[in-house]
Parts: C-alpha cells; structure tokens; sequence
C-alpha cells in the first residue's frame, strides 16, 4: 500500500519528489523512484507484504519493465507459482512483483489476473507505453492531469498542487454532484482539469521515443458490475446450495485478504458483516485475531456507541479485542485535521477519519465489512422504493389523486418531508425518487434556489446520471446498481482510501473482492432480499457460524453530527457560512444561505444542507481555493 505519482512526456524528477512529498502520509516507511528521460514515477510506500524486499517501482529480470502500485493482489502467491511455471524468476515475495511477470506473460490482459484492489502505474520501455489501471471495484483511486502532451498522475489530488505549473481551478460540476451525491463522482473531481480514472478503467499513453511527448492514448474498461447485473441470474442453485457455495467462497475470499506480515484487526460492530469477517477469520487464520471497536466517551448507550455488540461478539468467537474510547470534546477537535485529510470534500467521512486515527495506534492493516449493504439492499431507503414500485402495481387502475391519498396513508411517515414531496413520488422516474428518498442532500430545485445565476450551467443533472448508472431487469437490481456505481464510489471508497491512508492505515474490503461480487450479482434476487428481510445468505451462514443470539441490531459508529452543530460546532459554522464569505466565494445566494442556517436553529429545516455547506466551506479555505 503506498502514494504513487508520476509524469511522463519531458518529465521532471523534482516535480515528482514534490508530489510524492505531499503523501508521505500515504507511506512514512520508504520513498523509491524511477526515472528515466521518458517517465519518472515513485511512491511513499506502507510496507505490508515483504516488509525488507518489496520496495517499488520494481522491474522485471532485464529491467524493461517498471511497475509501482496503491494496493494489494491478494492472490500474488497462487500467480507467483504459476508464473514461475511459465518460466519467469522472481527476485522478492512482494505482491506488485507479481503484476510485472504477469504483464510479461499476458499483455494488457494481465489485469484480468489480479484479484485484489490497485491502482497500477506500468511502464514498457521497449514499447515506449505507459499502463495507468484501475481495480474492478474502484477501491483504490488514480487521478489524471493532461496538458500540451504531458500527463502528470498520482494517488492524491493534493499532490498535483505542488507542480509550479498547475493552478487549481474549481470544477461546478463536482460541486453540483457533491451537493446531491454527497461526493464527486469519477471521472470527476473538484479541479476542473484532473480527471478520476474510473473503476476497472485501464488507460494507455504511448510515448515518442524521439521527442519524449505523449503521442497518443486511449482508454477501455475490462470489468463491469453492470454486466453481470444484466445477466440472466442462474437457476441452478437452490437458495440452500447457494448458502453453502457462498460460505465457502467467503471464507477463501477473507483467507486470500489476511496476505501481509503485520498484523491486521477487524473493525467489529457486531453487525452480520463485521462479525462473519471476525467469525471467518478466526477459522482460517492460525495466531490470534485481533478486533477492534471504537466508542464514545461516557455514552455507552448512546445510539452512535456499538462497544457493547461487539464486545458480546468478540467474546464469543474468542478475539483479541480492543476498544477504544473517544473523548466528544477531543473529537470535536480534530474538525481541522479531518477537513485537511479530505482529498475532496465529503459529507459523511468523519467517523472514518476517528476510526482510523484510532485504529492505526494498534495495526498497520484493518479489514471493514464495506460492501455487505449494497449488495444485499440494506440501505434505509430500499424498501420504501420496493413498497412504492408494489404500491403502483396493485393500484393502477386507481386515479393518481386516489393513488397519492392512499400512499399518504398507508405507505409513508412524512417525517420532515410534507405530503407533496411523498406523493410526488408517484409520477418521478428512479433516479428522481432515489433523489428524493435516497441519500441526496440537495434535490435539483434545491440547488437552483441555493446557486448563484452563473450556477451549474452544462451540469448532468444528478437523477439523470444516477440512471446512466443503473442498470438490471428488476427494481432490487437496478438498486444494487446504483449502490455499488453510486454512493460506493463517492463517498463511501473515496473516503475510506483517503481518510484511512491519511492515517498510514489499510484497508482491506473483501465484500467488494470481485469474485465475491460476481456470485451474489449471478443469484436470483429472492437470494438477497425476500419480502423486507435483506442479507439473507449472510444471515444464514451467520446462523451457522455465530451463536445465537449474539447478534443485535447494528448501530454503527456515527458522529453525531447534529447535536454538535446546534452546540459545540456552530460558532465555527456560523462564520464559515457568513455574508462575507459566502458572497466573497460566489458560489451561492447569501440569502438562501442563512434561510437553511435560520431553519435549522429553529428546527423547521434539516441539518444536512448546512452541513455539507459548511464542510465544502471549509475544504475551500483549507485548499485555498
């Protein structure tokens, strides 16, 4: 695991020390570069797999071949063996190595081999070609500057700032995304002119030998989840058969993701998805297992505190567990800190920064169950959207005043949406209703209230790109779709790579390990989700492998957002989200600015738009943008 940043096209080693120096975060063990008058590209690397001889770039036997990387290939020993058995020689035990003689022996389709989460920089000196890749999942990030044929990469967004040639600038668009997707999409980010590769996207320059100029390049993706969701789901397994397969494929999935020689813990909520990661870890892994959970300060009841399910679980399966409790003041305090590990701005990151922060004073590496609710439909607003699509069904033949009155009645609590809202939601496509009920901030008339005239002008949209993104025969597919193309990348991946790596901590996701991904998208979807209950393969192998009773509802370590805003956060709020400095950006009308901060004091609006304001405030002035 490591930052890695690059250029080629007349590169400048100086430039690419700067920008692996502002991710020495990212990697305090070791720094290494390769140049040469083509490339010039290095890393800041954590070392986790061959501690004293994987340092990277590395190169293959004859030295025509450099490769570095951000991540892990879980399955680098199964691929050391057979590439040996090709007849390539390995001089390390480390993993990346394994990407070099794969590349030898497969060409472009070596990422086809890899089974683990990277972002890939490799270089051909004999074809004068640079392979910038992606994994399937989009786990580990890559980002791209192209300007008068150079191209300038790295792991970070923050590193591109140390180039005496680039001069940030203001993409409306990532920040329109990010007022309803609460992030910013690839290929989008918050500078105008970098570009996110997106998952499972391999992106190719060839190289003039002569003049040292990128001649050409050309992208193509390798993998897509929307593929397999638009398959015909087999019928070849019993739901029965499909527990036991699925058990298995589990537990060589969390055998493959245990590959390092430091130790590595569990984020354990005592939810299904943590605790079978700890229950699968404990069964296949030899030395002791180490979980770990974080809590609140004197609120062990409190709804954001989990110590208590987790520690049931833990002591069940026999852990090496360890909790670890955050003072709400000393939180409070790390605001400043949080903002300036956001590579961009995020609404709902925080926690992850605490947990990590945590988390890295014990274990280099952690493994977190991310992944378990999208692919099963576990997310609050599922099965409202199901209910509404049965709801449309059985009444059709009714008037749509008829239709809304009794979905008023019988289907929705209101809550601080009025009545209209829901009823609304009878004559709005998918991407309009995951908008309205999903996990949107800003709807697309909330924003053109809150943005200034120049605004969002040649902005998708975001209903309208949600449904680009989806894809699927049923409603339960198109929303496993838009979890893992949507909210998956932005925020949820995004923040977990910058906010643990922030922290000099791993990551490790095996929900989102693709051969796993691939056998849940190819089961019926009675399999996942079946009349209100989700997670139904992990709750029964659950049932065989936790005791009963151990598992409660999941909490969750969430911030609580709200109660610091109307309390210890709101000074800091309130003058960020002042007349002078929100006229000096210009980004929004002040007016409707201190309309949401009115309404939120007097409880009549939500918190979330003043939120997601004041963290976008805030990275601003931080990046000094």
């Amino acid at each position: 695991m490591c930052g890695i940043a690059g250029s080629i096209g007349r590169p400048s080693a100086e430039n690419v020390r700067a920008m692996i120096d502002s991710m020495l975060h990212r990697g305090p063990d070791d720094q290494h570069f390769y140049e040469d008058r083509r490339v010039a590209f290095g890393t800041a690397r954590l070392a986790i797999v061959d501690i004293g001889g994987g340092r990277q770039p590395l190169c293959n036997e004859t030295g025509t071949i450099w490769v570095a990387q951000n991540g892990e290939i879980y399955n680098s020993p199964q691929l050391r063996d057979e590439l040996i058995r090709y007849g390539h020689s390995f001089r390390s035990r480390s993993d990346t190595e394994a990407i070099v003689h794969a590349y030898e022996e497969w060409g472009d389709r070596f990422v086809e081999h890899l089974q683990g989460m990277f972002a890939i920089v490799l270089w051909d000196t004999e074809q004068s070609r640079l392979i910038l890749a992606r994994d399937r999942l989009g786990i580990k990030p890559l980002y791209v500057w192209e300007r008068d044929r150079q191209v300038f990469f790295a792991s970070e967004l923050r590193a591109f700032r140390r180039l005496p040639t680039f001069s940030p600038s203001l993409d409306p668009c990532a920040i329109h995304f990010y007022l309803t997707l609460q992030g910013a999409p690839a290929p989008h980010t918050f500078y105008k002119d970098v570009r996110g590769l997106e998952p499972a996207e391999i992106r190719t320059y060839e190289i003039d030998p002569s003049s040292s100029e990128v001649r050409s390049s050309q992208s193509k993706r390798y993998w897509s989840a929307n593929d397999l969701i638009l398959a015909e789901p087999r019928a070849d397994l019993t739901f029965e058969k499909a527990v036991e397969k699925a058990e298995v494929l589990l537990e060589k999935t969390v055998a493959s993701h245990l590959l390092a020689d430091t130790p590595i813990a569990v984020f354990l909520s005592g939810g299904i998805d943590s605790s079978l990661l700890a229950a699968l870890m404990k069964r296949v892994h030899q030395g002791d297992v180490r979980t770990l959970t974080v809590g609140w300060e004197r609120r062990p009841d409190s709804p954001e505190d989990e110590r208590a399910i987790a520690r049931a679980v833990a002591n069940r399966l026999g852990t090496q567990h360890e909790e670890v409790v955050i003072s709400p003041a000393k939180a409070v305090d790390t605001f400043d800190r949080y903002i300036s590990s956001l590579d961009q701005p995020s609404f709902d990151g925080w926690n992850t920064f605490l947990v990590s922060e945590a988390a890295a004073k014990h274990v280099k590496v952690a493994m977190s169950g991310l992944g378990g609710d999208e692919l099963f439909l576990s997310y609050s607003y599922v099965r409202p959207l199901l209910l509404l699509q049965q709801f449309e069904t059985f009444t059709s033949w009714l008037p749509l005043t008829i239709q809304r009155t009794l979905l008023l009645s019988v289907l929705f609590g209101t809550g601080k949406r009025s009545p209209r809202d829901v009823a609304a939601l009878l004559s709005l496509s998918l991407g309009q209703r995951l908008e309205r009920v999903g996990f949107s901030i800003f709807s697309e008339a909330d924003k053109k209230q809150l943005q200034q005239p120049a605004g969002f002008t040649g902005c998708e949209p975001a209903w309208e790109w949600m449904e680009r993104k989806m894809a699927g025969a049923t409603l339960e597919r198109r929303l496993i779709s838009h979890g893992l193309n949507v909210y998956l990348q932005a925020p949820l991946l995004r923040d977990i790579d910058a906010l643990s790596m922030a922290n000099s901590l791993e990551v490790r996701v095996p929900y989102l390990d693709h051969r796993w991904v691939e056998f849940i998208l190819s089961l019926p979807d009675p399999y996942k989700y079946d009349r209100g209950i989700n997670k139904r393969i992990l709750r029964e192998i659950a049932k065989r492998l936790l005791p009963k009773g151990v598992l409660g509802p999941k909490r969750g370590f969430t911030v609580p957002i709200e109660s610091w805003l109307r309390g210890r956060l709101w000074d800091r709020v309130d003058h960020a989200l002042s007349k002078q400095r929100i006229e000096s950006r210009g980004l929004f009308r002040w007016d409707r600015v201190e309309e949401l901060k009115k309404d939120f004091i007097s409880s009549k609006g939500r918190w979330e738009p003043v939120w997601s304001l004041f963290v976008l405030e805030s990275w601003l002035a931080h990046v000094g943008s």
